[in-house]
Parts: C-alpha cells; sequence; structure tokens
C-alpha cells in the first residue's frame, strides 16, 4: 500500500514537474505561435472599423516588426486599403516614429 503511494506520488510530481517547466519555460515555437496570433488580432479588424481604430491598429502592427523589418504589399490590398498604404509611406519617412522600414515596390 505504501509504495503504491510512493509510486503514484513520484508520477504525479514528474508529471506537475513537466507541465511546470512548459509553462515556465515554452519552447522557440509556442512563442512564435504566440506572437502571431496576437499578430493576427491586431493585423485583423472589421470592414466598419473607425479610421482612427485602424489608425491606431496599424500603430501596434509596427510593435511586432524588429528595426530592420520590412512590410511588402500585395498590389490589390493597397488599392482597396489606401490610407493605410499612406500611412506606410510616411513612417518609410519617419513621420509617425515607425522604426522599420518600408518597401516601396508593390507586388502584383
Amino acid at each position: 500500500m505504501k509504495n503504491s503511494l510512493r509510486i503514484a506520488l513520484l508520477v504525479a510530481f514528474v508529471f506537475g514537474g513537466g507541465w511546470l517547466w512548459r509553462t515556465l519555460f515554452p519552447g522557440d515555437e509556442a512563442l512564435i505561435q504566440r506572437q502571431l496570433h496576437k499578430l493576427a488580432e491586431v493585423a485583423s479588424f472589421p470592414s466598419n472599423e473607425a479610421p482612427l481604430a485602424k489608425l491606431t491598429n496599424a500603430a501596434k502592427l509596427a510593435n511586432f516588426f524588429t528595426v530592420d523589418g520590412e512590410v511588402e504589399l500585395a498590389r490589390s490590398f493597397a488599392q482597396r486599403h489606401l490610407g493605410l498604404l499612406l500611412v506606410l509611406q510616411q513612417t518609410q519617412q519617419g513621420a509617425a516614429g515607425f522604426p522599420g522600414r518600408f518597401v516601396g515596390g508593390l507586388t502584383s
């Protein structure tokens, strides 16, 4: 009886320790996946959202990129979202304080 209780406690301790380790020290894949989910939440917005809210989300979007980050937009996206394109072009000139670089040439 005592041995089975000790074994059960040992197994619970090992599984609990493994869970705690994965929670406190997640792997690179989990960290990247978490960042991508946050990025998707910031980049996605409904079509009826206010222009100021869109601008705020565009500013939040900048926090996901490093100093040497580049943004490349498809021509169809840029034609539909001209306001965002203008904001990105201003950031290239440093007007909005965006640390990244906007790739001026649009792809088809």
